[in-house]
């Protein structure tokens, strides 16, 4: 087994360790040691007040080791965490592992770059200023594993072509996968709570779609922006249905291991940990 250090980092940038090959101390470090000689993880998880640090890593440490056992040796499947250099990089080899067919995405080029960035990249966010003696929160179990997997769920491989429609595509249900310049208007705040707004009215085809799908219920106009000055502007950055591939095809199997791991071992954050960070890797 590699020798591996768990530390946790103020904001002096001091840090306050485990070392695997002397677990029974917490040293105070001004620099970590090598990449090479130690592997190294930052703890995971919440803030913690600075006179409880090395009581909080030292609990964090024996449960770190437990859950990279219960990860190596189990009848799902075998995954030494502890062989990899960090977090991110465990993440990103499980799931080189488990991914289905031999998709290589080409990469994203300046054109398709800038349609992606004019999009609403951000969370859902509504906020009603007010006190409100009744509050509820949802926790979907894997809901980002699922959405991945889901056989809805189109991902490009290849780079798209930008085109100029002249209204926005009726047929939802099949619409192409894309990015579209069109003009969302609706003032029922009911709609607000569940749609995110471009400034730069540029959606993907989920939100066209999602928008559509839901005109009537609160009167949303939806029109293509148009340019008729510009013999050049282009409305829509569109890609070939031959050029995706459906979520379920790639991720399935990498959603099954992980989801039987998490039942086996519910307490598991190595495994939870594994379930939500893969976002920004490339398959």
């Amino acid at each position: 087994m590699p020798e591996f250090i768990v530390y946790v980092q103020n904001l002096k940038k001091e840090y306050t360790c485990i070392l695997s090959d002397n677990p029974d101390e917490v040293v105070k470090l001004t620099k970590l040691p090598a990449m090479a000689k130690y592997h190294q993880f930052p703890m995971l998880g919440k803030k913690i007040a600075e006179n409880a640090v090395e009581q909080e890593l030292k609990k964090y440490y024996k449960e770190f080791v437990k859950c990279c056992k219960q990860l190596k040796c189990n009848d799902i499947f075998d995954f030494d965490y502890l062989a990899y250099y960090q977090h991110s990089s465990a993440i990103v080899k499980l799931f080189e592992i488990l991914v289905q067919g031999e998709q290589k995405p080409e990469p994203v080029d300046l054109i398709e770059s800038e349609w992606i960035q004019k999009c609403n990249n951000s969370d859902l966010l509504y906020c009603k200023e007010g006190r409100y003696e009744q509050c509820y929160s949802y926790d979907y179990n894997f809901h980002y594993g699922r959405c991945l997997a889901d056989r809805k769920m189109i991902i490009p491989i290849r780079t798209g072509t930008e085109v100029r429609l002249k209204k926005v595509p009726e047929l939802t249900k099949s619409i192409q996968a894309g990015f579209y310049n069109v003009r969302i208007i609706c003032d029922d705040e009911e709609f607000r709570k569940i749609f995110s707004f471009s400034k730069e009215h540029i959606y993907n085809h989920y939100s066209v779609r999602f928008a559509n799908d839901r005109k009537k219920k609160y009167n949303i106009t939806m029109e293509m922006v148009q340019n008729d000055d510009d013999a050049d502007f282009k409305n829509a950055y569109t890609y070939k249905p031959k050029d995706c591939v459906v979520g379920n095809d790639v991720f399935w199997l990498w959603f099954k291991k992980l989801s039987e791991l998490k039942k086996t071992y519910p307490k598991n954050f190595l495994i939870k940990h594994l379930c939500s960070s893969l976002w920004g890797s490339h398959f």
